[in-house]
């Protein structure tokens, strides 16, 4: 991926397209635009796809503004799924690892993606992370085998230092540079609770942060050109906190709310 090009992306959930069919995506707002999500079959290692025509709606609605359009497998953990699970037993096993690879090509070529992305989030364990280069330098392997024009990418924590209780782990940045296109940086969600959700800079409160995430990232080998920020449209809402320790400063109520309408958050104060 060409530094000078850049990526405007959005992630389009499929679980909205009833309410936001892809004909309403401002196409024009955008460089690269990603059908979130597709999971896969922890049995076998292939994607599961059941939203055919919905998909083929997807592809041509961001083609015909000619754009590229993405193929993001996994995506985030929810209070009822958990694809992280699936996808770990499919890259740690050779088998269902090379079924994944194939998997996924075919799809993307079949429905005519322009890349893929793995929103694996996140590894649990060190043992996904030391599969995770094998993953990657053999994906990249068979696309360049094949000689099919996909874009390979990524999305990974804020930085590449993963907490896992006590410890950390470590993102293999030197295989994810070498062998992906893009690498999407997941800089929100900072707090599980009042605090930051996203904050460029940190501060005493919140060492979580954007800069910081970057500069690691570029730090550990992995080129400012093929990091994308992500930045969160998104609110989050928090009810019957005690209005001493609740992580903002203010005149908040004991019992207060903040609430997302679309992408505006507001707050109630007395």
């Amino acid at each position: 991926m060409s530094g000078s090009s850049g990526i405007k992306g959005g992630y389009w959930l499929s679980e909205d397209a009833a309410s936001f069919p892809p004909e309403r995506i401002p196409t024009s707002n955008f460089t690269h635009l990603f059908y979130a999500y597709v999971p896969v079959n922890a049995t076998n290692g292939k994607l599961i796809i059941s939203k055919t025509q919905e998909i083929k709606n997807f592809v041509a609605a961001v083609q015909r503004g000619h754009k590229k359009a993405i193929l993001s497998i996994g995506g985030p953990r929810t209070a009822t799924e958990n694809p992280t699970n699936a996808i770990s037993v499919t890259v740690n096993d050779p088998n269902k690892r090379a079924s994944f690879i194939n998997s996924t090509i075919d799809d993307a070529v079949k429905f005519g993606f322009d890349g893929l992305d793995l929103a694996w989030e996140f590894p649990d364990t060190q043992v996904d992370l030391d599969n995770l280069p094998t993953l990657v330098t053999e994906w990249r392997n068979q696309i360049d085998d094949r000689q099919v024009e996909l874009l390979l990418g990524a999305t990974v924590y804020f930085a590449p230092e993963l907490p896992r209780g006590e410890k950390s782990m470590e993102y293999p940045a030197d295989s994810i540079n070498q062998n992906l296109d893009f690498v999407n940086l997941v800089l929100y969600n900072y707090s599980p609770t009042t605090g930051a959700h996203a904050q460029f800079y940190a501060n005493q409160a919140h060492t979580r942060s954007s800069d910081r995430g970057i500069t690691s990232w570029n730090n550990a080998g992995v080129p400012a050109s093929k990091l994308v920020l992500g930045i969160p449209l998104f609110g989050k809402k928090w009810t019957s906190l005690n209005e001493y320790d609740n992580g903002i400063a203010g005149i908040f109520l004991s019992t207060w709310l903040m609430e997302a309408h679309g992408s505006v958050m507001t707050v109630n104060v007395p």
